[in-house]
């Protein structure tokens, strides 16, 4: 019942027991109320429907080959498709083995796969003000980008007229970008705290694109939808890329982190201006350290405290740095981490507070809080939250909603359907 660890929240426990002779009444520290719940308002629709793949006839009737018939048929086509592999024919069976074990696990769960829905704004030049939009991930293989107007909607109730609500709805002016490669893997738009860029970062295997969604006055396509800026993997070693990052205080400054575990910061030079550059790097000693934390690739990076500090997070390990130093590392920060099945799941930043940050393990959800006392940057772990889950499920995910009264967050599966 109870969860006793050095900073778990008490659970099954009141607290002190006070007895008031008086009222011949038990009071305790702890008073168990209701906890706030989100129920849908009527029957959900679907907005947009989702893109999948179209089987032809000879895909059907592939489905159901023999394994020895499929393997053949595959190798004498990659042989026909690149005659320089014939003298090696006979080893590609194994590795035809190993590549479909490779895209069945990464049909269930990708791990390198970030957000693939973002709500963001962009400026509206016909009314001078920004206005609400949505990027989602679209086309039948997954490789466009669609941005959408976000317009809201009057909605009651049919036994009451007096009384309705104004609800976001996707709708309204459109645009569709092909990227002509492969599947999108992240879709992030900048969240400033006050005012900034309305920014929006698109990630693929092979590079990383920002882009500037404008409302123009007229024309038939209002909506404006080009990249401002483009980073190859080609200029990282091949190495892919795994988040992309805004800085909420200073959006025209992103960082990109990649599958090594190196991150970089990159900076507009001004509010028109279509080219960037990097202002800093994560040092060698920093990327030897980190390396020794990877797993299967995954990284994530998050603003916190002030528009100088980050943390970096691996599977096995959460750093604390300033990008002003170097070298730029600051502290670990301890999220409880042991042995080997304990892995980092997830990292969010906390608009409503800026100097913390959530941190989901296999585990616990822990609230990392970060100060700055005369010059020192600390961060330590303020709340840890047993959640209960199964401690081998890799795909958990942290979502959250803030309002006037405080922040709620809920896990949540990732999964794909077929």
């Amino acid at each position: 019942m109870a969860d006793q660890d050095w900073n778990g929240l008490p659970y099954g426990h009141f607290g002190n027991a006070i007895y008031q002779p008086d009222e011949q009444t038990w009071r305790f520290e702890k008073v168990p109320v209701l906890p706030r719940i989100l129920r849908p308002i009527g029957d959900p629709e679907i907005a947009v429907p989702s893109s999948r793949f179209s089987l032809s006839a000879d895909d059907i009737n592939r489905s159901t080959e023999q394994p020895s018939i499929k393997y053949q048929r595959e190798r004498t086509e990659l042989v026909k498709l690149v005659p320089t592999l014939q003298p090696a024919a006979a080893s590609l069976q194994p590795l035809l083995h190993a590549s479909e074990a490779v895209e069945g696990a990464s049909g269930r769960h990708d791990p390198l796969q970030g957000t693939l829905l973002s709500f963001g704004r962009i400026f509206d030049a016909s009314i001078r003000r920004s206005t609400q939009a949505a990027a989602f991930v679209s086309g039948p293989t997954g490789s466009d980008l669609r941005v959408v107007q976000v317009q809201l909607q009057k909605q009651g109730w049919d036994d009451s007229r007096d009384v309705w609500l104004e609800v976001p709805v996707i709708s309204g002016e459109e645009a569709i970008w092909k990227s002509g490669g492969p599947p999108i893997q992240q879709v992030y738009f900048a969240q400033p705290l006050e005012t900034g860029e309305n920014l929006l970062a698109v990630r693929t295997t092979s590079r990383v694109l920002i882009f500037k969604p404008v409302l123009r006055k007229a024309g038939p396509n209002r909506l404006h939808l080009k990249p401002l800026f483009e980073v190859s993997t080609t200029d990282n070693d091949g190495v892919p890329y795994a988040d992309v990052s805004f800085n909420p205080w200073f959006p025209r400054q992103f960082a990109i982190v990649d599958q090594a575990a190196r991150w970089r910061i990159w900076e507009f030079r001004s509010r028109e201006s279509s080219d960037a550059s990097c202002v800093h790097a994560s040092a060698n000693d920093e990327e030897t350290a980190i390396k020794s934390d990877l797993n299967d690739g995954w990284a994530r990076l998050t603003w916190v405290c002030s528009p100088s500090i980050v943390l970096v997070a691996t599977r096995r390990a959460l750093r604390l740095h300033d990008i002003t130093t170097t070298p730029s590392k600051l502290q670990d920060v301890d999220v409880g981490i042991s042995g080997t099945s304990g892995w980092i799941l997830d990292v969010l930043g906390i608009p409503s507070s800026p100097n913390r940050a959530l941190v989901l393990t296999t585990t616990h959800v822990h609230v990392i809080s970060v100060e700055d006392r005369n010059g020192e940057v600390r961060a330590r772990s303020t709340m840890r939250i047993r959640h209960f889950k199964s401690s081998e499920d890799i795909t958990l995910r942290l979502a959250l909603f803030c309002d006037e009264e405080g922040m709620l967050f809920t896990m949540s599966m990732s999964f794909r359907t077929h």
